[in-house]
């Protein structure tokens, strides 16, 4: 996602259209494979949503930031709707083992069926209302609170999140498991299928746990972080050093899990930062293979380094 934001700013700042057509191939590359292999659209538009927000936010322009999220947002409500009704289709060919053929079948047959977002078609209404519309589960686990039925977690979720930072290679038994499906079930009383996932939410998982002074601490917290490390990688990118951009870049997105539980949050964001150094690891020895450019410097030649960010020294 990184490689993709930096390729395709530049591409728009200097107005290549060939470069934007290969940087946006470039970041549908792992939307297409998520749905063609694992029948998933989310995993995938979460990457085109994160990139597609900076650029959106970098062009500096109060009216083109509210035209181009009024425009993206649209798009991506259109294609939702249409996903959401041929997504049995599409997953009983993926899920089914069935060939790469027929699964870009059913995609295509997707996008030949295309219709735009209409508020007065009650059949995407519903698929809205059913995926996006997180209110049924949080306000039934808040009304059987208030109803004695069950009781504050009181942070028994966001210890489980502490304990899955623990590896399971060293913890093969670790109770600890994404999906959030035994929380939401405890919390709204429904029976849930256990291999599958149904996200707490960040919103729902805050106020079981401590009630509405959670969601707003929490939210303040979580925003305070992701800002920090957004800042922190944006400041390293502006120098040129793109390995220590990516330390602050991976887990700043890791936490952008709306849908997601607190297990997700810490586990994700920690297998991030492993990641993240890695990157910068091959980054940096990178940087040192590169080869040496001879510079005249007062009379004499100096060879520098093709890694950013550079000197501007002038012979004197």
């Amino acid at each position: 996602m990184l490689g993709v934001m930096l390729g395709l700013r530049t591409a728009f700042q200097r107005g290549d259209s060939k470069g934007i057509g290969i940087w946006l191939g470039a970041l549908m590359v792992y939307p297409a494979l998520m749905l063609l292999l694992g029948g998933f659209l989310s995993y995938g538009s979460a990457a085109i949503i994160i990139v597609c927000s900076v650029l959106t936010i970098s062009t500096r322009s109060y009216w083109r930031v509210v035209v181009g999220i009024t425009v993206f947002v649209f798009l991506s409500l259109s294609i939702f709707v249409n996903y959401y009704q041929h997504r049995d289709y599409i997953r009983e060919q993926v899920w089914g083992g069935e060939p790469l053929e027929a699964r870009l079948d059913s995609v295509i047959a997707t996008v030949r069926d295309f219709e735009w977002l209409d508020p007065t078609n009650r059949m995407q209404l519903i698929a809205l209302d059913k995926r996006l519309n997180q209110n049924y589960f949080v306000g039934l686990a808040a009304e059987r609170i208030q109803q004695g039925q069950v009781d504050y977690l009181k942070g028994d979720s966001v210890w489980e999140g502490m304990l899955s930072l623990v590896p399971r290679a060293f913890w093969p038994d670790k109770p600890v498991f994404a999906g959030s499906p035994q929380i939401v079930s405890k919390m709204t009383g429904l029976h849930l299928s256990p291999t599958t996932s149904f996200g707490v939410g960040n919103v729902m998982e805050f106020q079981i746990n401590f009630g509405v002074p959670g969601v707003v601490i929490g939210f303040f917290l979580l925003g305070w972080l992701i800002g920090t490390l957004d800042l922190k990688a944006a400041a390293a990118e502006s120098r040129g050093d793109l390995g220590k951009a990516i330390l602050f870049f991976l887990p700043g997105v890791a936490l952008i899990r709306p849908n997601g539980s607190l297990v997700e949050l810490f586990s994700g964001s920690a297998a991030a930062l492993v990641g993240a150094f890695v990157w910068n690891h091959a980054w940096k020895l990178l940087a040192q293979k590169k080869p040496t450019i001879p510079k005249l410097v007062a009379g004499r030649s100096v060879n520098y380094r093709e890694s950013p960010p550079y000197r501007n020294e002038s012979a004197t």
